[in-house]
């Protein structure tokens, strides 16, 4: 789908710079990010353009370069522009909890850009984000420095966060009225033996 935006007369499908403002860095691995990303309803995300060419290393591109965006399902999303380039997409304010949308675009003409975005209600899904333990209510060494749960119902934990690593990450479930929590490890770098799920 093309994102119209209403009393707006610019596509804002429509990349707003080219030629030279749109550095040319070649054949690499192009994303808006990562990981798939967990958003609301009505949720508006900023359309970064990015590359790399290693493990963990991101580099901006000109937001501006950035054309011919689309989303699927269809209609799941809209998109605008700021005034310096950047793409805005708004996920739709009745979209379903437990959807995934994609979310795509492309860069210079010629390099196609993806994210998915998994929608989810944090009235019913707190848990979603990233959380981390304090030192002093852990024994020494022992906090955990990022433990992510996600819309989709994934986790992952890390002790000591680099870059892309993950000590191990797990499907959760999670029962807001009674409370009750569940996890089941997928698998890891640093699984502990004593691990109660």
């Amino acid at each position: 789908m093309r994102g119209e935006t209403a009393g707006n007369t610019a596509d804002p499908a429509v990349a707003t710079l080219s030629g030279e403002a749109c550095p040319d860095v070649g054949d690499r691995a192009y994303f808006f990010w990562m990981e798939p990303r967990s958003a609301e309803p009505g949720e508006a995300i900023a359309l970064d353009p990015s590359w790399t060419d290693m493990p963990g290393g991101y580099n901006d591109l000109p937001p501006g370069c950035l054309g011919n965006l689309a989303v699927y399902p269809e209609g799941a999303a809209t998109f605008e522009r700021q005034e310096d380039g950047l793409a805005i997409a708004t996920i739709r304010p009745d979209a379903k909890p437990g959807t995934t949308v994609r979310l795509e675009g492309v860069y210079r003409s010629a390099h196609s850009l993806t994210g998915r975005v998994n929608v989810y209600s944090q009235k019913d899904n707190p848990l979603v984000g990233t959380w981390r333990q304090e030192d002093e209510a852990c024994p020494p060494e022992s906090a955990v420095r990022e433990l992510v749960f996600t819309g989709a119902g994934e986790m992952d934990v890390t002790w000591t966060p680099l870059e892309v690593y993950k000590d191990y990450w797990a499907q959760y479930s999670f029962d807001r009225e009674t409370g009750a929590f569940k996890f089941d490890v997928e698998g890891g770098n640093k699984v502990p033996e004593d691990i109660v799920t």
